[in-house]
């Protein structure tokens, strides 16, 4: 991959960055009321997870090797375990339909195994490939 596609790239998913911020202050300001407290911590974790994009794309001379690198794999771990807690704490105050609790059980099971794979990794373990 050329450094031209690279930056593209990298250009592509800051505007997605981008949009899920500028959707969650939208979600913040028109659905506060209904939602309450809970609200504030989609805001908090996509800019949270900006900064984390922002941080690794920085020039090596900028940043410190070790510390973007056990930052980054506390920041990883922090928001697996914070999607985790807002799901299920979301499934078990769930007043919805079947569907969304079907939906908010998929989601949950998905992010445990994110969490799976990012334990293995810290340890070091050799990833087992699935075949398709």
């Amino acid at each position: 991959m050329s450094a031209v596609q690279r930056k593209f790239i990298t250009f592509g998913l800051a505007l997605v960055w981008l949009g899920v911020v500028g959707a969650s202050v939208y979600i913040v300001i028109t659905q506060r009321e209904r939602y309450g407290w809970w609200v504030y911590l989609v805001p908090a974790m996509a800019v949270f997870m900006l900064v984390c994009f922002v941080a690794a794309f920085l020039p090596a001379r900028l940043r410190g090797a070790r510390l973007s690198e056990w930052a980054g794999r506390l920041s990883a771990g922090a928001l697996i375990l914070a999607a985790l807690a807002v799901l299920g704490y979301a499934l078990l105050s769930a007043r919805a339909s079947i569907f969304a609790f079907i939906v908010l059980g998929v989601f949950f099971i998905t992010f445990l195994s994110i969490f799976r794979d990012y334990i293995q990794h810290l340890r070091g373990e050799p990833r087992k490939r699935r075949r398709r």
